[in-house]
């Protein structure tokens, strides 16, 4: 985990110093990716995990992001499933930067599950999901995408039992338009 967090670390230094600023030439992005969650809570790691967003500039330094998220982990014994749990997120919001950003996202947070292939049923809450990542171009119109977010799902009126995850994620930046 430390070697992680200096590859993170480095990695932000090296896109600040080498990469052009990405969202000043295009009017928008496409992006898709694998994603790992840890659920503070659960204490378990989903590592299962896409991620995909659309964002469109509003400026050379601002974004409007619409982001999914789908997560899940399966509980096998002897090769059968005993139990399944989902995570998925439909979240928009604010991204300041160009190839280093950070974002904050808000929106709804969906959880289901199964045990012995019964329905446990769903609930979904009010998420807030503050981030930050770097776009390292490799292409004219291509970058490779790493971020970080650190999510809290509200799950009652007293907040007092907040799920919290930590989300990692990597993929591919498709840039379209121009100015």
């Amino acid at each position: 985990m430390r070697q992680l967090k200096w590859i993170v670390a480095l990695t932000f230094v090296a896109a600040i110093v080498a990469s052009p600023v990405v969202a000043a030439e295009y009017t928008g992005s496409v992006y898709a990716g694998y994603s790992l969650l840890n659920d503070t809570d659960l204490k378990e790691t989903f590592t299962k995990g896409l991620v995909a967003d659309v964002a469109f500039n509003v400026t050379d330094s601002v974004s409007v992001p619409v982001e999914f998220s789908w997560h899940t982990k399966s509980v096998d014994f002897l090769g059968f499933g005993l139990a399944d749990v989902t995570y998925k997120t439909y979240m928009g919001g604010l991204r300041l930067g160009g190839s280093v950003y950070t974002q904050v996202l808000a929106g709804g947070a969906s959880a289901s599950g199964h045990v012995l292939g019964l329905d446990t049923g769903s609930t979904t809450k009010f998420a807030l999901q503050p981030g930050v990542g770097i776009d390292l171009p490799v292409a004219e119109k291509i970058s490779v995408r790493v971020g970080g977010d650190y999510r809290i799902i509200f799950s009652n009126e007293t907040n007092t039992d907040n799920l919290k995850q930590w989300r990692g994620h990597a993929g591919i930046v498709l840039h379209f338009g121009g100015y």
